[in-house]
């Protein structure tokens, strides 16, 4: 029976979540994973409603051992995954939904191209939670709009990896409320060191995502491609190494590490090696987002992101690029890692003939997901364009959902990537754990309108904002503390306000 302390869900779907983890564990208890997993590249977590993924999530974990691991129970859990979908925003892309798909190709990268072999079950429990956790808090905005607008986030860390570290703060805030690694096994019997070293490990892994490391963690693919080569030698016997009970392994811990942030930044970026209409529907949503960021760098007089001008980009042209420079040479150097990894460029390349058909059609569908205006954003005083222009040799940028990637004309790894700075973002949300300069939201004649009002430590004025656009429908877990309003910009029957909803506000 589950048994939920923080969160409260219907019966219905605790019955659901219960009986698909007995399907789980009857797939644990099969010797041939490979005729039996339920995951694989066709694998779509956006059929799934919230009562599913949360199954699907529990049984992942199950099935890759981190109940054990950590020593916690289905009920502990899924109380702790109910809190991290309660921390991602309903934005088009970054939303609780991508972190599920992240961990669902981590599951296929670990089980069905054999990553599992080379890491610790404590390092696929850090992985898996990592990848759960890391965008939580993304509003959908990049980390460039983010230092562009000098919002509270980019000045609380410095301009360096805002999102990821908001996210570990929000990861490490979680472990805490939840205690979920309190029983860690220690070698020394000293569980706190574990918990501070596991936290760590998960901090290090939600940071790598950061797209200005993806030459990074290139290098890092090649660099493990090429020990797993000297291992196999020129017989193909491959190096031999101890059983998972002695923790001992073929890399050393610093390369496990690196390992995981390369299998994990191939998830992050896997949805145009997925089937057509699977990395197509992704597609849909990133750009939905790009586009939305930016009518707000127009609005803000900044300069628009690459890729996100709607007047000048087309999807065909932003999936190709991205393919072409950053996910075509990343999963040939994950290829010498792990070979099933082919079988993922071929489905890159029959998505190149798709997205080249769509790019050549003289009439090519439009959309009004892709042409409709973005919500308005709040007014402030506009931003000075950024002095800090790129370099000369530094000629293309690609950009992708989580930044602009900076490439040289000939060589593509090995470089650094610089990042152009942005002003004060517009973004705002209502988290328990806002930034300074965030907003919080308290429901206010509730038959008529909701408003919000701005609480900033050191401003002491309190000015009202009217919701000025309708909120995202999208299933959200009963648990929530739900507050029922209407749209000030709509006569359209009431929403629900989901407390950790990203929104953009006009002025009253």
């Amino acid at each position: 029976m589950i048994i939920l302390n923080f969160n409260t869900l219907p019966a219905q779907d605790l019955f659901i979540i219960e009986r698909r983890l007995v399907c789980w564990r009857a797939l644990k208890s099969t010797e041939k994973k490979s005729s039996v997993s339920p995951i694989n590249p066709n694998f779509n977590v956006l059929d799934y409603s919230r009562t599913e993924m949360y199954s699907h999530l529990l049984g992942i974990f199950e099935k890759l051992h981190v109940l054990d691991t950590l020593e916690t129970t289905p009920s502990e859990l899924l109380d702790f995954l109910i809190d991290v979908d309660s921390s991602y925003i309903n934005t088009p892309y970054h939303s609780f939904y991508h972190a599920v798909d992240v961990v669902t190709v981590l599951y296929y990268i670990l089980n069905d191209l054999g990553a599992d072999q080379y890491l610790s079950e404590t390092d696929i429990a850090a992985l898996l939670l990592a990848a759960l956790c890391h965008d939580a808090g993304h509003p959908g905005y990049s980390n460039i709009f983010q230092v562009a607008r000098k919002t509270e986030l980019a000045v609380r860390y410095k301009d360096t990896s805002v999102l990821e570290s908001y996210s570990v703060d929000i990861t490490r805030h979680l472990f805490q409320k939840h205690r979920l690694l309190g029983r860690l096994k220690a070698e020394n019997n000293d569980a706190s060191e574990m918990e501070i070293r596991f936290t760590n490990r998960v901090a290090s892994l939600i940071l790598s995502t950061d797209m200005v490391r993806h030459p990074e963690m290139l290098d890092h693919a090649h660099r493990l491609g090429a020990m797993l080569t000297a291992c196999y030698g020129g017989s193909g016997d491959m190096c031999t190494f101890s059983s998972r009970k002695d923790e001992q392994f073929l890399f050393s811990d610093r390369d496990r590490l690196a390992f995981s942030e390369v299998i994990l930044h191939a998830a992050d970026i896997s949805n145009t090696v997925r089937p057509w209409p699977i990395s197509k529907q992704w597609s849909d949503l990133i750009v939905q987002e790009f586009f939305r960021q930016g009518d707000a760098e127009k609005e803000a007089g900044l300069t628009v992101s690459p890729g996100m001008d709607r007047d000048q980009s087309t999807q065909a042209e932003i999936s190709l690029n991205f393919g072409d420079l950053l996910v075509k040479p990343y999963y040939e150097a994950l290829a010498g890692l792990l070979p099933g990894a082919r079988a993922l460029l071929n489905i890159l390349a029959t998505n190149r003939r798709s997205w080249e058909h769509l790019r050549q059609s003289p009439d090519p569908p439009a959309s009004s997901f892709f042409n409709s205006p973005p919500p308005p954003l709040l007014r402030l005083p506009q931003a000075t364009r950024s002095k800090r222009m790129l370099g000369g040799r530094w000629r293309r940028r690609v950009t992708m959902a989580t930044g602009t990637l900076v490439l040289p004309d000939q060589q593509y790894s090995n470089r650094i990537v610089k990042r152009e700075r942005y002003r004060r973002s517009s973004q705002v949300t209502m988290q328990s754990f806002c930034p300074r300069g965030s907003l919080y939201f308290y429901p206010r004649d509730q038959h008529h309108r909701c408003l919000a009002s701005p609480i900033f430590k050191d401003d002491p004025p309190q000015l009202d904002w009217q919701l000025s656009f309708s909120l995202s429908k999208t299933p959200l877990p009963s648990s929530s503390s739900d507050a029922t309003c209407s749209s000030a910009s709509s006569s359209s029957s009431p929403v629900l306000l989901h407390p950790h909803t990203a929104v953009s506000l006009g002025q009253e």
